[in-house]
């Protein structure tokens, strides 16, 4: 099977999404849509169900020789600020598409180290890191996005990818106008291989369980080695 040159979008099988994700998530954010009293950014973000998140994030950090983090689909940060080693960090770039919620994240946690920058994480390139971490935003992202995301990762000359990857799922349905559905990265588009670690990080929402829900942990150079 013929591995995926970086150089070439991958993302031409699939359609691109009919609106824009800044209007579809500014709308998110300013009616509260996911309803949680703790986190704009929704239930996924409170900190009962990051426990093991932070947990992983924790481990990560403490392991590999990570200074800078690209924090991509970062909402409110919530939950990782209180990730032990977050504040150890040389320096922390959190992207947001909503620009509304980038401005209020600068004014309340902004810092020498600590800044945030909107970003359509399928259009605007990804800024170098030791570790781009992508948590529960890419199940929001149409595969067309995704594919997109990836090229620009694998592209920004950083060093490793920690995102969210459903194992247990064996074939990946589309979304539209970002309707959450669980995504396996390493199967079909997408196509990672397997990663460094991975991360059991089950949680359950609103009394939905969300078996399978883990951060798997890639090299760079693994993506631009994916088969296609």
């Amino acid at each position: 099977m013929p591995t995926h040159d970086p150089t070439t979008p991958s993302t031409t099988a699939w359609p691109a999404p009919t609106q824009p994700a800044e209007a579809l998530f500014s709308e998110t954010y300013r009616t509260n849509h996911w309803g949680s009293p703790e986190s704009v950014s929704g239930p996924g973000s409170e900190m009962r169900q990051t426990e093991a998140a932070r947990a992983a994030l924790t481990s990560v950090l403490a392991r590999y020789p990570i200074r800078t983090v690209t924090d991509a689909g970062c909402g409110d940060v919530n939950w990782i600020r209180h990730v032990d080693g977050f504040d150890r960090l040389d320096a922390y770039l959190g992207l947001d598409v909503v620009p509304d919620l980038v401005q209020l994240n600068q004014e309340r946690h902004g810092s020498e180290r600590i800044s945030f920058r909107q970003a359509d994480l399928s259009r605007d390139d990804i800024p170098t890191a030791d570790l781009v971490i992508a948590r529960d935003c890419l199940v929001h992202l149409t595969h067309h996005e995704v594919l997109a995301f990836l090229d620009r990762v694998a592209a920004s000359r950083s060093t490793y990818l920690l995102a969210t990857t459903y194992v247990g799922e064996a074939e990946n349905r589309d979304t539209t106008d970002t309707q959450w559905r669980p995504l396996n990265l390493q199967a079909a588009p997408f196509h990672l291989p397997e990663p460094v670690e991975y991360f059991d990080t089950d949680f359950t929402d609103g009394g939905r369980h969300h078996p399978g829900n883990g951060l798997g942990l890639w090299a760079i150079d693994q993506l631009s080695s994916r088969t296609i």
